[in-house]
């Protein structure tokens, strides 16, 4: 989202660098509140599964929603990813307590240390895809538009202007994120209910020979 949006904003919407970081925004501020507050209901409830489920659920929800309105404005843009930010404010709180209460005492800082180096590897990993998805769409369907960008990446200093014939294939970038989000948030839907008051299960000892 961080790498996309202003990409969408600034090419396919002609906006200048500034704005566009304004307009990510909503999107940031959102998920440090909701994130805020669903860590105090977790204390309160000692149950992080169904945040965690809720989360990317709406992420993906909001997503899909981010595909099908991204030829209607930056507005529109704007509001769609306040609810990604609100999807993912709810569930990285969740996962972190499912991890560090998974982890037990011992384990708490490599626990922790491997969750923060999943997400770096996710969000490299997705940023890239995400990319080729765009300018993959975008060969396709206008190449001379591709080019035009391409060219201008070489130079930093140069603004891009608006490219109205992008905005399509961003429509394909968030669909496929929006898919991400769904396989998700079923994969969260399989895992047991946490309880946060209980130890966990202690991993059976592995057998000689």
């Amino acid at each position: 989202m961080i790498v996309q949006l202003p990409m969408l904003l600034e090419l396919g919407y002609g906006l200048s660098p500034a704005s566009s970081g304004l307009m990510l925004l909503p999107l940031t501020l959102t998920q440090v509140v909701v994130s805020t507050i669903t860590g105090s209901r977790i204390s309160a409830t000692a149950r992080p599964t169904w945040p965690m489920f809720a989360g990317l659920a709406t992420a993906g929800v909001g997503l899909a929603v981010l595909a099908g309105v991204v030829t209607m404005g930056p507005m529109a843009v704007c509001l769609a990813s306040t609810v990604v930010g609100i999807g993912l404010g709810t569930t990285m709180p969740a996962a972190q307590t499912i991890v560090q209460w998974a982890s037990g005492s011992e384990h708490l800082g490599t626990a922790t240390g491997l969750l923060s180096f999943a997400r770096s590897i996710g969000g490299v990993v997705g940023a890239a895809m995400a990319t080729a998805i765009l300018f993959g769409m975008l060969s396709r369907s206008s190449p001379a538009v591709a080019e035009q960008i391409d060219q201008l990446a070489s130079d930093s200093g140069a603004h891009p202007g608006a490219f109205p014939g992008v905005l399509p294939a961003f429509r394909w970038v968030f669909g496929a994120l929006a898919l991400v989000g769904a396989l998700a948030a079923a994969v969260a839907r399989s895992l047991p209910d946490v309880d946060l008051s209980t130890a966990p299960s202690a991993a059976p000892a592995p057998q000689a020979g």
